[in-house]
């Protein structure tokens, strides 16, 4: 009984995740959004869950350099106060975001233990996914100089976009495994409306995004009974994009822009949304990161820039997760952000590779969970790449991709070994495996 309110508990976080920017509720200088009350409510879950059980997060390094990570934005924060000037209670609600990150990660880690769990919070995301894209067409509309932009609940165009990219490839991954035959049209519908929803939200990250993880996609299916989905997915975004209005291909040329800024050194803002402007904001973030061991410190990198001759509002944000990290905690917070996002693509791959390894015991959900591997990663550089044009240091997304990778290869590792405890196949070599997307099944 409790397993299964806790799948529902992992459900509703994945709705809240891409509807940033709903409900939010102020109690004196808190400010209290859906993402927090239910991870607070898997917080308790996760509690309880380990007082019966025990621990059920996965042994790996990563979670070293996940609390390398926050020890490096505690001391970021101290550095940061005593050259900031701002009020202590100015750290103290950075670090109700800063704690529900490191919290979050936690828990998906203890409460995602098999696949069902592990379904429950990608089918929750997708699900969450499609009503931010549905509330951006319904909502109202965001102008960036001359283009139209729709994020409704999914808070930032940006991160809305980000969000949505990474719901795609979850949504092919679950079409395959549901039981029930009339979830696979509501699974085609919701690909249909989170396709119109990132080319609505115009974001220029979300276009290089979606170019990289198509790339990818297609390298990983090449077989042409799994090209016909990529392609029609493709096709589904490459119609959206030629129907959007000429403004959005206009904005979409000005990344030229951007490199040209960087090889030439003129940061002159452009004719659409002062790109150059960006680019002058990461010159001077490079600058905070070489200038201390421990970079300007959390919220003093707008004033550092300012007493040091950048031209810039001292309230401004840096619109790259790395460089956001170098800029405000320096060496101190980069070193272990890096070996956060590195080994979330290790653990994917080799997730892949245990699955496709022990196809030859035989067993369904094996296949199932390589195929999740394969679409969470691609998931994941959709939302990475978003990443390094947006203020992404602590995007709760970002940390659920974090999460999930090191849950869902925990989770294949310990398949394979309930399977071996079983002798499943794996003595006789005769097992048969029926592929994940219907494949014919291959001779063990």
């Amino acid at each position: 009984m409790l397993k299964k309110i806790a799948r529902i508990v992992l459900f509703a976080v994945g709705v809240a995740l891409p509807l940033e920017a709903v409900g939010k509720v102020f109690i004196g200088v808190f400010t209290l959004t859906p993402v927090r009350a239910i991870t607070a409510v898997a917080l308790l879950f996760a509690i309880l869950d380990m007082v019966l059980s025990g621990p059920r997060v996965p042994r790996s390094s990563k979670n070293l350099w996940v609390l390398a990570f926050f020890v490096a934005l505690v001391i970021g924060c101290v550095y940061g106060s005593l050259y900031s000037g701002l009020p202590p209670l100015i750290y103290v609600l950075k670090w109700t975001r800063f704690g529900s990150v490191l919290l979050f990660y936690l828990v998906l880690c203890q409460l995602v233990t098999t696949r069902r769990d592990l379904d429950a919070f990608l089918g929750g995301f997708v699900v969450g996914g499609t009503l931010a894209a549905i509330s951006a067409f319904t909502g109202d509309v965001e102008w960036s100089g001359e283009t139209e932009r729709r994020a409704g609940f999914g808070g930032g165009a940006n991160q809305h976009a980000g969000n949505l990219l990474t719901a795609l490839p979850l949504a092919y991954a679950l079409f395959f495994s549901v039981r029930q035959k009339v979830l696979k049209p509501m699974l085609v519908t919701a690909v249909l409306i989170m396709s119109a929803g990132v080319v609505a939200a115009a974001s220029r990250s979300a276009f290089l995004a979606a170019l990289g993880m198509g790339g990818v996609w297609m390298m990983r299916f090449r077989r042409p009974s799994d090209l016909k989905y990529v392609i029609a997915m493709a096709l589904v975004i490459v119609v959206g994009v030629f129907a959007a209005p000429r403004a959005y291909m206009s904005r979409i040329a000005t990344i030229k822009d951007a490199f040209a800024s960087l090889v030439s050194g003129d940061s002159r803002p452009s004719p659409e949304a002062e790109i150059g402007n960006r680019v002058e904001v990461m010159r001077a973030a490079v600058g905070a990161f070489v200038s201390s061991p421990f970079g300007a410190g959390v919220g003093n990198f707008g004033p550092w820039a300012v007493k040091n001759g950048y031209k810039m509002p001292a309230d401004v944000s840096v619109h790259n997760a790395v460089l956001q990290v170098g800029a405000e905690l320096g060496i101190v917070g980069v070193v272990p952000y890096l070996a956060i996002v590195v080994m979330t693509w290790t653990q994917l791959s080799r997730a892949r590779r245990l699955a496709n390894r022990f196809r030859v015991l035989g067993d369904t959900e094996l296949a199932y969970l390589g195929l999740r591997a394969v679409m969470v990663q691609i998931g994941f550089i959709g939302i990475a790449v978003v990443a390094q044009f947006q203020p992404g240091m602590i995007w709760k997304g970002m940390w659920g991709m974090f999460g999930i990778s090191t849950a869902l290869l925990g989770v294949t590792e310990r398949r394979i070994r309930q399977l071996r405890a079983l002798g499943s196949g794996e003595e006789t070599g005769t097992a048969y495996y029926r592929d994940a997307r219907g494949a014919e099944p291959a001779r063990g």
